[in-house]
């Protein structure tokens, strides 16, 4: 694999930052708007899920249905515009250890093409990036968005990144990095290379069920990181 093109497709929360109570606050405010249900956020469990299953679950847990295509629109709507004016100031958010430093080292590599799989809607994806002076680093993303499920966020990203990677580029080139047992699954769907951080929920006996490739600590290791990739 050594001089070959490489994709990197990072998940956003737990792997690259924490965002803090923004989400929670912003999802309890979409819900008190659009279905007049407070604190509507309580007991949820949203690791590795996309934002629109959130919201169908969260409707469905109190409406005993599932939300029309009017609602979701609706709640997405919602939720962004007050997820944009609590980022700037969440309490709680953080760029993850050794992340900065990482993106730096790969960022400078003319082999490696940067791009984001996430369970975030676009907006709400690049505003986590941008307080964190992260957004710099990405060429391209999937988003919950474009696709309600993870493996074919994957596949939108890869074929987003066309313009920026070599001719070259195949599926032991590319990678997907996250936290959750959603993102390594879905990267096996999508037919990659899954590399699993234990900077989330997950333990590393949980991420190893669904069989990774590799398994981090977290993203400080440089060297361990670049031998993964280059291996």
């Amino acid at each position: 694999m050594k001089n070959h093109a490489k994709l990197l497709l990072f998940d956003i929360d737990a792997t690259l930052l924490l965002a803090g109570r923004a989400g929670r606050i912003a999802m309890d405010a979409a819900f008190q708007e659009v279905f007049h249900i407070p604190n509507a956020y309580d007991g949820t469990i949203p690791h590795g899920k996309t934002d629109p299953i959130i919201f169908r679950e969260i409707t469905e847990k109190f409406l005993n249905r599932a939300p029309d295509a009017a609602e979701l629109e609706q709640l997405c709507q919602t939720y962004t515009a007050r997820f944009r004016a609590e980022i700037p100031d969440s309490a709680g958010y953080r760029v993850l250890p050794g992340v900065k430093d990482l993106l730096d080292v790969l960022s400078q590599r003319k082999d490696i093409t940067l791009g984001i799989q996430t369970g975030n809607l676009e907006e709400t994806a690049w505003l986590k990036l941008e307080r964190g002076d992260l957004r710099r680093y990405f060429r391209c993303g999937g988003f919950a968005s474009d696709a309600l499920e993870r493996t074919e966020i994957i596949g939108i990203v890869i074929e987003r990144s066309r313009p920026y990677t070599a001719a070259a580029l195949t599926a032991d080139n590319i990678f997907v990095i996250g936290d959750a047992e959603q993102d390594i699954r879905a990267g096996k769907e999508a037919g990659v290379r899954t590399i699993a951080v234990t900077t989330g929920r997950s333990t590393p006996k949980d991420l190893a069920v669904v069989l990774p490739d590799h398994i981090l600590q977290d993203l400080t290791d440089i060297k361990a990181f670049l031998e993964i990739i280059e291996g």
